[in-house]
Formats: structure tokens, sequence, C-alpha cells
């Protein structure tokens, strides 16, 4: 008898000390809802088109820096080898649309999102005479918890274990507040499901039952569990950092549910503060195992009644916040029209296989992107040794740039031909030319982990 109460307070402390590194991650690392259209980037818009030097200098007056302008990301006239390049500025003017919307009047900085980006772009545009909007960065979506709290009143209607219920749902809302997008929504609903299921499944009356047939009522009905599987999925979809929530989550679940059922911490939910008793109260054991175990444990009502609410609270939440995210507010002509990426590849990098996919779409209404660019340095590296007048064609991998040199060959008394290879468009070309000849709005692209390319979307106000 006084081992095992010597030993509870040791296992209580335990699980706290489980139970606080789960909280701090939980709310050390959130995860919050994107609305940035280019990753690590938001978007500035500013009317009139006209004032890009006045806000830049604005900008970099309150810190921020590294912006992707116009001005920055236009491509040198000439070389030493090639002085007079007459293409150029038809190429700059193509990469000009990444920064002007010529219809609406209105220019595009791209920033790097930084912290405290709206106080800055605040203080420094807020004497200019202008109109602008500064692209949403990370969003809190406080309706998110709708279903959670309606999930918890329904499982406090409709069970009668509702201290333990209370409890144990804490990480549940900790966990849509760390994880706050639709499929944490999800991922935290399923988990206080589960939670109130096993509250309703321990719930002993007016009995009192040792912790070990607690516990065997728990494995008796391990198909309770099988829904935890599902979040467990999302968060390994959603990456490392949304795995490690729901397993912090998940253990602060577990470490509450124990904590509530150890004999020293019985006064919170008992009530009584009193702990001088030396034994407890004399209750009653039920003995039949189908009353102790609850073997085959199924409440129909229970289980139909919260899995339609979750459902349909899950549902509506989700179509709500489709609606609400696709709004993009802006003052001005009642439409706000932004760069928007509009094709991926499948691999991260940039590739010889991948400049032949992007190279063979249709380049009509896309937006410059990173086999433009490399087709153009190509062109360039090329150009002192070709015609003026030939058209230079997009080049294909493997393509060489090959030249005649004259050089005196004193055996034969004469001039003679030798061959020389200029440049080769192969992986190494491209790399090269990435790391070495990449302006900012290049360097954005590459910075997005896959290629992308983008082009000019209207949306409405």
């Amino acid at each position: 008898m006084n081992s095992r109460r010597r030993a509870s307070p040791f296992f209580a402390h335990s699980l706290v000390l489980l139970f606080i590194p789960a909280v701090i991650l939980l709310l050390a690392l959130p995860i919050r809802t994107s609305r940035t259209l280019w990753k690590h980037y938001r978007i500035l818009t500013v009317s009139p088109a006209e004032t890009e030097a006045e806000v830049v200098s604005r900008l970099g007056a309150v810190g921020a820096s590294k912006i992707v302008t116009q001005a920055n990301t236009s491509l040198p006239r000439g070389n030493s080898l090639s002085p007079v390049q007459p293409f150029i500025d038809e190429v700059n003017r193509q990469r000009s649309n990444w920064f002007v919307h010529r219809e609406s009047n209105t220019r595009f900085f791209f920033l790097p999102d930084e912290p405290d980006l709206e106080n800055r772009v605040q203080t420094a545009l807020s004497s200019l005479p202008v109109t602008w909007y500064l692209e949403n960065a990370g969003a809190f979506y406080r309706y998110f918890f709708i279903p959670i709290v309606l999930l918890l009143v329904a499982g406090l209607a409709l069970q009668k274990n509702r201290g333990m219920a209370l409890i144990t749902a804490i990480p549940s809302f900790l966990l849509v507040y760390a994880w706050n997008s639709p499929s944490g929504m999800l991922s935290s609903a399923i988990l206080l499901v589960t939670v109130i299921i096993v509250s309703d499944l321990l719930y002993t009356g007016p009995y009192l039952i040792t912790r070990t047939q607690l516990l065997r009522r728990i494995t008796g009905n391990l198909r309770l569990l099988l829904p935890l599987i599902l979040p467990m999925l999302f968060a390994l979809a959603s990456g490392s950092r949304a795995f490690l929530l729901f397993i912090s989550a998940l253990t602060c679940s577990v470490s509450l549910l124990v904590l509530y059922h150890v004999p020293g911490l019985r006064f919170l939910r008992s009530g009584k503060g009193s702990t001088r008793r030396l034994h407890d109260v004399l209750q009653i054991v039920p003995m039949h195992p189908e009353t102790l175990y609850r073997r085959g444990f199924f409440r129909k009502n229970l289980f139909l009644i919260l899995t339609a609410t979750l459902a349909v609270s899950t549902a509506g939440t989700g179509l709500f916040f489709v609606t609400v995210r696709g709004e993009s507010p802006f003052t001005g002509n009642g439409r706000l029209y932004l760069p928007c990426p509009s094709g991926y590849t499948e691999q991260t990098g940039f590739s010889a296989g991948t400049f032949e996919e992007f190279i063979r779409l249709d380049r009509n209404d896309s937006l410059p992107d990173l086999a433009d660019f490399l087709a153009v340095q190509w062109k360039i590296a090329v150009f002192p040794w070709k015609d003026y007048r030939d058209r230079l064609e997009p080049p294909v991998i493997g393509e060489q740039m090959v030249v005649q040199d004259y050089v005196f060959d004193e055996k034969q008394g004469r001039l003679a031909a030798q061959t020389r290879v200029v440049a080769v468009f192969d992986q190494e070309f491209i790399g090269e030319t990435l790391s070495e000849k990449a302006t900012p709005l290049e360097q954005m692209l590459i910075d997005q982990g896959r290629f992308v390319s983008g082009r000019i979307t209207g949306h409405p106000e």
C-alpha cells in the first residue's frame, strides 16, 4: 500500500514533465495558412505605376531590403564581346510584365516576407499619395475553432464523464490553434471525438476500479482509437512540423487522461481537497466482467451524433474558408491583377529536362520564366559569332556554338583553320548561368523550390 502511494507522485511528475514540453512545442511551432502567391515573398501593389524609385527609396529607409523590382532585374544592353544587342530592349519589355500592369496602371514589388513587414510598409507609404495593397501572409482563422466547440458541447451533453472530457479536450484546442489550417482543424476534431468517446468508455459512475482495470477497458476496445490513424496521415502529408504538432497534442491528451486517474490527484475530479485520509472511501466494485471491462463498447447515439457534428461542422467551415480565402480586397478599379504561379514541374531544382518541358509550352500569355531567361542568356553567349540578321531560335539541349579560328602554321607557312567550341547548351551551362547571372527575379523563382512559370491573373474585389 505504501509503496503504491509513494510511486504515484513520481508517476505524476513524470507525466507532467512529458506534458509541459508537448505544450511548449504546440505553442512554439505554429503553422499558419499562407495566403501568399509566391513562397517567401509578398506582393506589394502600388498605383500609379510611375512611383517605383520613390517607393523603393522609402522602403529601403525603413529596412525593407532585397526587394525584387523592375529596375534591379532588367538585363544589361551589352557586354565586351557584343556591345550592341538589339534584342535586349524587347526582352526587357517582356520582363517588365512581371512588375507593371498597364491596363490598371499598377506596379508590383516582390518583398521578402520578413517580421513586422506590414508596419514597415505602412510607415514608408503612409505619406505618399498612392494607393497600395500588401498581400496577406500567414493568416489565423478563428472560425476553425467552431467544429471543436460544437463537438465539445455535444460530447458534454451526451455522456456523463464530463470532467475528464473537458480536461482532455484542451490539447485539441491547442492543436487547432497551432496547426491553423483545414487539415489541422479536421485532425483536431477527430482527436477530440476520440477523447470524448474514450472518456465515456472510462466512466465508472459511483464505482471505484483500479488503474489496471481501466487500462483493460481501453485495450479491450482498441478499435475506438483507429480514427487517430487518419489525422496522423494528414500530419505526415503536411510535413514534419505538422506531424510533430499532432504527436505533441496526442501526448498531451494521453498525459491528461492518465493524470486524471492518478490516485494522488483524485481531488481534481472529486472536488475534495483533503489528502489526510489513510485509505480511500469504500466504494462498490462491479464484479461482472461485462460491466467491469465494457467489451465491445458502442453507444449508438453518441457515435452517430458526434460523427454527424464532425462532418457537418468541418465541411461547413471548410467551404466558408475557401470562400473567404478567395477574396483579395483592393481599392481602385474593383479588380486586383497579380502575377500568379501558373505551371509547376514535378521535381525540385532546374534541369535540362525541365527546360525542354517549359520551352514547349504556349508562351503567348505567360510571363518570362527561367526557360526564357536561359534562352536569352544563350542568345547573348552566341550573339558575337552569329550574323545579326539570323533569327536565333530557342536552344535545344546539346546544341553547340562552334567557330573557326585562323592561326599561322609555321610548318606549312600559312594560315590554318582550327575549330573551337565556344559554348554548349547543357546542364553545366544551365547551372553556371543560374548561379552566376540570375537576377533577383530568377532568384525568386528558384526560391520556390520547384520551377514555376507565371501569368497575370485578375482577382475580383
